[in-house]
């Protein structure tokens, strides 16, 4: 259980790297242009909020979206977490896909082209897909 999710960054050359074992989200500069084999990241996050993220996303608005599948750091009251945080690793929010432990597990995210984004979500636990139509913030 180690790096799962991936997000790029094409305007800054950043790629992010949820890793499920370290609890943490890293950061990789200049990763379009590297041209070497790079072993570990700077950390982004070690947010209490993270409970072993596993798929990650870029938002439209730049905020790093991942899907908690509760393999470490699990809270009973707070399972199957979809978790918001900036590129810098600061807590935004999150919300349950599942009252189970283990569900979030996929996500992913399309702009609609005015102020709504698309999330789809992956819940493991059932065995379904929940699309949430969502507006951005101004």
């Amino acid at each position: 259980m180690g790096p799962t999710g991936l997000a790029y960054d094409a305007e800054d050359d950043v790629l992010f790297v949820a890793s499920t074992g370290d609890n943490t989200i890293f950061k990789i500069l200049n990763a379009g242009t590297t041209n070497q084999s790079v072993v570990r990241g700077a950390i982004v996050s070690q947010d209490a909020h993270l409970r072993g993220p596993l798929a990650l996303v870029l938002a439209p608005d730049g905020h790093l979206i991942t899907s908690n599948g509760d393999a470490v750091n699990a809270d009973a009251t707070q399972p199957s977490e979809i978790v918001e945080l900036t590129k810098e690793g600061r807590f935004v929010a999150q919300f349950n896909v599942d009252a189970g432990q283990g569900g979030a597990f996929g996500i992913g995210i399309s702009a609609l082209g005015d102020d709504r984004v698309r999330l789809a979500t992956v819940d493991d636990n059932t065995n379904s897909v929940t699309v949430y139509t969502l507006k951005t913030e101004d």
